[in-house]
């Protein structure tokens, strides 16, 4: 038997669990938007990031004010699924903002296909 409040798998609330928990994960706070202020943009903005701001980026070896730096995969497919793990990692360190990397595009369908999505998730992290 399941415990109250406990989820199957795919979010949907188990029998007789709590059926006030939210249906999709997505819809979770904790697992759809860092509490950090976030900044998203290409390798001009993460210039700018100050040393107090967490930076997630691809193509840099350290932060460019020497401050906190998380470092993406530079593959679009390998980004997504280090994306949310990044996310909470940057909002976890306490920086007074986290700026984000414009991902690769790749190539392909497939790959531009995740970088729509992973762009649609960046977005909604930002602007939320």
């Amino acid at each position: 038997a399941r415990a109250a409040g406990r989820e199957r798998e795919g979010g949907v609330p188990a029998p007789g669990g709590d059926h006030q928990a939210p249906r999709r994960p997505g819809l979770v706070r904790a697992h759809s938007q860092p509490r950090t202020a976030t900044v998203l943009g290409g390798s001009h903005a993460r210039a700018a990031a100050p040393a107090s701001a967490i930076v997630l980026a691809w193509s840099l070896g350290s932060h460019p004010n020497r401050g906190g730096l998380i470092a993406m995969p530079r593959t679009i497919s390998a980004y997504a699924s280090a994306m949310y793990c990044a996310l909470h990692e940057a909002d976890r360190a306490q920086g007074t903002q986290i700026w984000i990397e414009t991902p690769p595009e790749g190539h392909g369908d497939d790959e531009h296909a995740i970088h729509a999505a992973v762009m649609e998730r960046l977005h909604r992290a930002v602007h939320a």
